[in-house]
Order: structure tokens, then sequence, then C-alpha cells
């Protein structure tokens, strides 16, 4: 009979032959011949002999002609004469068995998946295939293989079996044998009848399935031994399984195709919720309370139609509730989401578990190696070895080796079972930890204790990190939670601890990118205040006002610095006046109040000594800011190469490579091409021994303007490209602006005045939006030739006449008014020409 039905599959792909299908399918076989589906497939699958008369439509309806059929009728009268041996241990009239998972409501998305489904189970060669789906538990794995299951069954004609293996799970886990049985006893066989061994039952398996066209659904596997006796071998039936475990095994081993399934696509989770009253907002917010988990969209949908709209499910998140909690239909059994995730939770070893719970500490969406390593208190070999292992588990998603992606409905279990398993006294000596690395870790970095205010707190261990100052960059850099690791801390450690986190932490920040503050100030001050820390509070004030001046925020600037000088006048703290007030120079730099902020930084420097070299470099820095806006070039050059001296250990600051680069585009502006080249190629050499992306990409602008104006515009366009890039990554207001100047000259001098318009016009709205005269002055003088060169010549006159209005009011002298004023003569002498 095997032969028959053989030979009768042949003869429906031979007739499918240039139609795209792999065969004619059985609907297509009824339709034709107007035979009852069902009984078309017992026919063709050869559970039951068909009628002469059947098989000859069969025959015919697949192309056969007169004499095919009769030979055809021949071999079947053989086959009823000489029929083979039955076991009475199996009914082979049992019906085909069907077994699909339930069907996922509204199935939405998910192409990617379904295609890798069809091409990893397309039919090769009578072989069967085996892919295992792979990911997080309520990432939609089994809805996947049930709808491609329901689309594909003509491709199983014997039968889709399926069984939830439970191996995530309250109950337990589901055994080989048991599954074997259920699968033996839907196939036909004769459950009482069966070997009383694992692998004589597994022999009968092997022996009903082989020649059969099967496909095994085996869903939630919690590891490779469940599976394992059903993988397909040398048998013509496929084998898909579902896991949150990776299952490399199965790869390596056994060919399994892995496709890994991660949350729904923002556009297919919008679709989900598309019915449901909300506006566009509500929609957003509740995309980013479920990160995409289909499982969490579809209980918030459920909850949103018994509340009557996405507004009441968040009112509970704005309320306090507990995330998990939100997300649960059923808030007496603990909740659908927070039930399948503890399931996860609950097959992790004692010391996985207890890693997942600290390193819920570390706020945010990824999970750094170095920092988990420090609040678990383990070598990175050991943490990395957890780690991997919750990403085993699919709680953790790998982004680069030291680097893991973390769903926000992972790290708010983590939280609660913390919060339920580890005395505070454990939770503040991870704190203690993490706080410990990371301030060591901006030491090494970025941080001279000579600027530094408060020494390193009591209790706080002081980790030896065998780095370099690059490596410590590189690992703040990939390191995105000191500030809410120290807003996080507040209310569980030590105040003075906190206060201390926090000041050097704006010392990286500021060094380093420009994120808001905002969290970090409001929390952290009201902690040193609270505490009477009035040291602690002028450190803060004095960082943030430093802060804000380098954001151009120059009024919260000035507050926050001129509160410091008030704290360092009651209490006599000097190094704190003399902070405040480099800081302050600097804010009035910006602001063009040339002779405030000269009267600010002189004060500063006239309060150094020899023996503060790095705080003497950041004020000689801000002076030569403060005589370049003057076009002042012998005090500016005088400044920023003060700016530049080594210190005792040859070292160079931050300051005094900016001071470098600082110079060069002076001379730049002077049109000292040559001297420029030579500061920049000084600079240069000394941007390896610090290497904060602020000094890169100052370096990089520079290097741009200079390749501009000799002629190099592709070289510059290139750079620019690259600052561009830094500057998106890491947003500079100061260097941002200087990009978009920088980008208009290349654009004027390359000959494209309308392209330098555009780009003049969108930096002059930034430096007057930001309250920036000298910047905005700059970039009238250069607007008004490009608008002349375009025919604009009224517009350009009223950009010469608004620069000298902003240059009189903010006191602005010396050449630049002069520029301006010989400009706008040339233009209306050439006006007056024409």
């Amino acid at each position: 009979m095997e032969a028959f039905v053989s030979a009768l599959n042949s003869l429906r792909r031979r007739a499918a032959f240039g139609t795209g299908k792999a065969r004619v399918s059985i609907d297509d076989l009824a339709r034709a011949t107007r035979i009852p589906r069902s009984t078309v497939h017992v026919y063709v699958s050869g559970r039951v002999i068909p009628p002469a008369d059947a098989l000859a439509q069969i025959i015919t309806a697949l192309g056969g002609d007169q004499r095919e059929v009769k030979r055809w009728i021949v071999a079947l009268d053989r086959i009823a004469t000489n029929p083979p041996a039955q076991s009475a241990a199996v009914d082979n009239a049992a019906p085909v068995p069907r077994q699909l998972p339930p069907l996922a409501r509204d199935f939405v998305g998910r192409e990617r998946e379904l295609t890798a489904l069809d091409e990893a189970l397309r039919p090769s060669h009578g072989v069967g295939r085996l892919v295992a789906l792979v990911g997080a538990g309520g990432v939609g794995k089994t809805a996947i293989v049930g709808q491609w299951a329901a689309q594909h069954l003509d491709e199983y004609p014997d039968g889709v079996l399926y069984t939830d293996l439970r191996g995530y799970s309250s109950q337990e886990p589901v055994g080989p044998e048991r599954t074997l049985t259920r699968f033996l006893a839907a196939l036909g066989h004769n459950t009482a009848l069966l070997p009383p061994t694992l692998d004589e039952r597994m022999d009968v398996f092997r022996t009903a399935v082989s020649g059969r066209r099967l496909l095994l659904i085996l869903d939630n596997a919690q590891g490779e031994e469940q599976v394992q006796p059903f993988l397909p071998g040398t048998t013509r039936s496929d084998v898909v399984l579902t896991s949150r475990d990776q299952l490399r095994g199965l790869g390596v081993r056994n060919g399994a195709v892995r496709l890994q399934v991660g949350p729904l696509a923002d556009a297919d989770a919008r679709r989900l919720l598309s019915r449901l009253p909300g506006r566009a907002p509500q929609i957003d917010a509740v995309l980013n309370l479920c990160g995409g988990l289909p499982l969490a969209l579809q209980v918030v949908r459920e909850r949103a139609e018994a509340l009557g709209s996405l507004g009441g499910v968040l009112s509970e998140v704005a309320d306090g509730e507990p995330l998990l909690d939100v997300l649960a239909l059923n808030r007496e059994t603990g909740g659908e989401v927070r039930t399948i995730l503890d399931w996860s939770y609950r097959t992790l070893p004692p010391s996985t578990q207890r890693f997942l719970r600290l390193t819920s500490l570390l706020p945010g969406p990824t999970v750094g190696l170095d920092s988990s390593a420090a609040i678990a208190g383990l070598s990175r070999v050991a943490a990395r070895r957890e780690l991997e292992a919750l990403a085993q588990r699919s709680l953790l998603t790998p982004l680069d080796p030291d680097l893991w992606a973390r769903h926000d409905l992972v790290a708010a279990l983590a939280q609660e079972r913390l919060e339920a398993e580890d005395a505070p006294e454990v939770v503040g000596e991870a704190l203690t930890r993490i706080l410990g690395y990371h301030m060591a870790l901006v030491e090494r970095a970025t941080l001279d204790d000579e600027l530094c205010l408060l020494p390193w707190p009591e209790g706080v261990p002081h980790p030896e990190l065998p780095l370099d100052r690059a490596q410590a960059w590189a690992r703040l850099a990939d390191n995105d939670v000191l500030i809410r690791v120290t807003v996080g801390s507040v209310g569980r450690m030590d105040a003075r601890a906190i206060v201390t986190l926090a000041e050097r932490t704006m010392w990286a920040y500021d060094e380093m990118r420009y994120p808001s503050g905002s969290p970090l100030q409001e929390e952290t001050l009201e902690v040193a205040r609270d505490s009477g820390d009035r040291l602690g509070e002028a450190a803060l004030l004095l960082r943030f006002g430093d802060h804000h001046a380098r954001r151009a925020e120059l009024a919260e600037a000035e507050e926050k610095l001129r509160a410091a000088l008030v704290i360092a006048d009651e209490l006599g703290l000097e190094k704190v006046r003399l902070l405040a007030l480099n800081s302050l120079g600097l804010a009035c730099a910006y602001a063009s109040r040339f002779e405030e902020g000269r009267r600010a930084l002189e004060e500063a420097l006239a309060g150094t000594s020899d023996d503060q070299p790095v705080l003497r470099s950041s004020i000689h820095l801000n002076l030569g800011i403060l005589h370049d806006s003057r076009r002042d070039a012998e005090l500016t050059e005088k400044h920023y190469r003060a700016a530049a001296r080594p210190t005792a250990d040859g070292s160079v600051p931050l300051s005094g490579i900016l001071g470098l680069v600082n110079l060069a585009s002076s001379l730049i502006d002077d049109g000292n091409l040559q001297e420029a080249g030579v500061v920049l190629d000084e600079a240069r050499a000394l941007k390896g021994v610090h290497q904060p992306s602020r000094a890169r990409t100052a370096l990089l602008l520079v290097e741009a303007q200079w390749a501009a104006w000799t002629g190099l515009h592709d070289a510059a366009a290139n750079l620019l490209a690259d600052v561009e890039n830094a500057v998106s990554e890491q947003p500079d207001p100061f260097l941002g602006l200087q990009f978009l100047h920088v980008s208009a000259d290349l654009a004027a001098l390359a000959g494209r005045d309308d392209d330098a318009v555009e780009l003049y016009r969108s930096a002059l709205d930034q430096s007057v939006a930001r309250d920036m005269p000298f910047d905005e002055v700059s970039l009238r003088k250069s607007l008004a030739p490009a608008l002349e060169r375009t025919g604009r010549v009224e517009e350009a006159r009223g950009e010469y006449v608004e620069a000298l209005a902003v240059a009189e009011a903010a006191g602005l002298t010396g050449p630049v008014l002069t520029e301006l004023t010989e400009g706008l003569r040339q233009l209306e002498e050439a006006q007056a020409e024409r």
C-alpha cells in the first residue's frame, strides 16, 4: 500500500508541474472529482482502498488517460486481493489528526517569521525538517506556529500532532513517555497494547510515522531532553517546537533552524489596538508600556474594552499601580503577564535568580557587563556567565559582547522579586558597590581631584580599575546609567554618598555628553538640603551651573552659580568661590557680557596657584573664549596657549586641547590658514592623552573648517559628515551651532549660495533662541554676502544693519564692527552704481 500511495503522490506532483504548487492538493482533487474532501483524503493517504470508479476519477483528474487509468485499477486489484498484514494494535480507520494550538484572536503582522517558516519547512527530498521558534514568554511563538500550520494543512496529509510540553508552567513538565502515548493514540494505536519502556515506545512511534507526512508541534519546551525522541531523523515528517530556551544544541547536533521571535513591530502593535477608542498619545503610551509584547497588548485591549477606553488603563499607571498589576485581567491569580514571566524566573538556578534581582537596580533598557558585575559583586567572568544564562532563557537579548537588552516587564518582575526576597541591607550593599564602581570609572576617565570638592564618601568601596584613561572613556560611553543610578539611589543610601556621586557624575556628562540634568538636579539638591550638607549643596550648584552654561542655558547657569557663591562666602570656601567665578565668567562670555566675565575670570585666576594647573587651564580657556569674542588676537592666543600648558606629569587637560582647537579656529577666521594648520597639528598630537568625545568632535569640526578654507572641499564634507554623526549621538548646542556655520561656509565656498543661505539661517535661528549675540553677529556677517550673491541685496543690507545693532547692544567692539561697517559700505556703493 505504501508503494501505491507513493506512486499516487508522484502523479499529484506531476500534475501540479508549472502551477507553482508542490502537488495537487486534496481540496483541488475533491473539487475536480466531486468526492467529499475527507473521503479523498483517506483514499490518497492509503487509509482506505478506493473503489475502482473513485480511483478512475482521481487518476483522470490528475491528467491520466484511459490506458493509465486501467493500469492503476489493475494495481488496485492486486492490493485488494493481497492486503498487507495489519496489527490488532492499530486502527487504520482512525481519523486523520488535526491538532492545532488555539489560534490567536486578531493575529497581526509577523510576516518575517511566517516567511521564515515557509523557507525552513519547504519540502526537501522527502526528509523531515526541524525548526525551533525561541523567544521570551508571551512574545507570541505559539500563535505564529498555529497561524502557519492552519495555512499549510494540505501539505501534511497524514495529520498535525500538537502538545504543550509545559516546560514553563505552574504544572509539572510533560515527559516524553506521556507525549509519545498521546501521539500514538492520535495515530490509531491502542495505548493499552503499547510496550512499557520509553525506548520501545520510541521504536513504535518511529515505525508509525515512517513514510507519513506529519507535522509535529511541540510547544513550550523547557530543554532539549523533552523533544529529543520526536526529532525527524530520516522520516518525512516536520517538527516545529517553541521554547524560551535558546536550544542552541539542536542547531549544532540536529541541524535545527532557529528562529528568534522578538516583540511585535510598532505598526503591528498599533493595528492590534486600532479598534480601541483613544488618542494617539494614549496609544503611544500603551505601546511604551507593553514594549511590543503581544500578551501584554492583548491584556491591555481586554481591559480597555471593559473600562471603555485606554485612558482608564493609563490612569492606573499614573496613580502608581504596579505595572504587572495593570497588565492583569485577574489580579487574584497574579495576572497573566506576571505569571508567564514568573514561570521563566522559577526555572533559573538560585545564583542567576539573585543576579537578575540585583541587576534590576540598574535602570534603563540595557544591562552592561561591568555595571552588572559591580552591583552583583562578581568578577567579569562570573557576571558574563549569569548574563548568558539569562539570555539563554530569553530574559535578556545580546546586543554586543558586553551589552544586553532587557524588556521593561522583565525588569518589573525582577524588582518585585527583589522587594519580596532581599533584605534592605542587601539592596544597600549592592547600590554601594555600583556607586563605588561608577565613581571610580569617572575618576579614572575624567576627574582631576584638583577640581573635585567632595572627598570619596566613607563606607563606599574604592575599586582599583585595571583600565587606562581611554579604556575608562569607552566604558563610560557604553554605560548610560550614571544619572539614573544616582537618582535611583535616593532614599536608599547615605545622603553624602549620593551627593558625591552626583557631583562626579556631572563631570563625566559635561565632558562626554549633554543629557538633560534636571532629574539629577531636583533629586540630589533636595537630598543635600534636607541633610543640611552645605558643602554638598555648593558642589552640586557648581556642577549644575557649569552644566547649564555649557548648554547655553545662561539664566539657569547664573542662578546656580551665584547661589554657590553665596554659600562660599558664608562658609569661607575659597575653592568653591574660584570654581564658581570660573563658570560664571564662561556664562558671561557666551552672553557677550565682556567686562563682567573678564572681572570674574581674572579674579578666579588671581586666586589660583601653580599647584592648581587644571583649574588654571580651565580659567585660561574661558579667558581665551572671552577675548576671542572681541577678536583680540593677541590676548586670545595668549590665553589659549596658557590653557594648553602641560601639567607636572606631562599630560594636558581637556581644557588645553580645546584651547588649541579654539585657537586654530580663531586663526582660520582671521585668514591665517598656515598658522592654523600648525596649531591643528599640535592639537592632533595631544588628542591621545585625553579622549572625551567632545574634544574629538571639536577637533574634527575645526579640521573641516580648515579644509573648507584651503580648498579641500571633499575632505571638508567627509569631516563634517563625521561631526554630524557625533553631534546627533551626543547633542552639544555649541558644537551643533558651529557645525551649521562651517557647513554653510563650505556651501558658500563651493558656490552653492542658496544652500549656504538656508544653513546660515538655521544656525542664526538657534543663536537667537539661545541669546548668543556674538554668534548671531558672526552668522549675520556671513549670511549677508551670500544673500548679495543670490541677488537679494535688500535682505543682505538688512542683515548688516541688524548685525551692527546686535553688536552695539552687546557691547562688541574691535575688528568685528570694522568688518560689518566695511561690508555694509561696499554693498551700498555697489547698489548705488547699479
